[in-house]
Parts: C-alpha cells; structure tokens; sequence
C-alpha cells in the first residue's frame, strides 16, 4: 500500500525523474511527511508520528494499574465469580 501511495504521490506527480540520485532524495522527504506531518483522519488529524509518542506516554504506572485491576472486595488479584465462596 505504502508504495503504490510514494509512486503515485511522488513518482508520478513529481516526475520526470532526471536521475535515481534525484529520486533518492525526494523518497527521505517524502517518508518524513508521511510519517510525521501528515494529517490522519482515523486517528484524530494528528500525524502518526505524533499519535504514536502520545500512546507511548500514556502508559500506566503500577499502582495505577493495580487500582483497575481490584476486585468488588477491594482485594487485587481476587477473581469475582460464580463459584466463589462454595467449597467443594
């Protein structure tokens, strides 16, 4: 997908080409706006470079992580089913 894109959008609305020397450097400047100027709808119109450090950032700490994983009882770890409290 990626390359039909770089061949229709750079390849072919750019060209003609003189040489590969000038292909080789319109390809680095063509990548650094795909991935890091682009505006991507899906995502919120942010670039995907952007989208990316944002969810990196995001990451939960552990006491935060514990927090959302506490059962009904409070207690972490303890699994709330439908056997629980029987025995035997």
């Amino acid at each position: 997908m990626v390359t039909g894109l770089f061949k229709t959008e750079v390849i072919g609305k750019q060209g003609p080409w003189r040489s590969l020397q000038t292909v080789e450097y319109a390809t680095p400047e063509w990548v650094d706006w795909f991935n890091n100027r682009r505006l991507l709808g899906p995502i919120g119109d942010v670039p995907p470079a952007e989208r990316e450090r944002a969810y990196y950032m995001q990451e939960e700490t552990p006491a935060a992580w514990l927090d959302s994983h506490k059962s009904v009882s409070g207690e972490t770890g303890v699994v709330q089913g439908e056997n629980q409290g029987r025995t035997g």
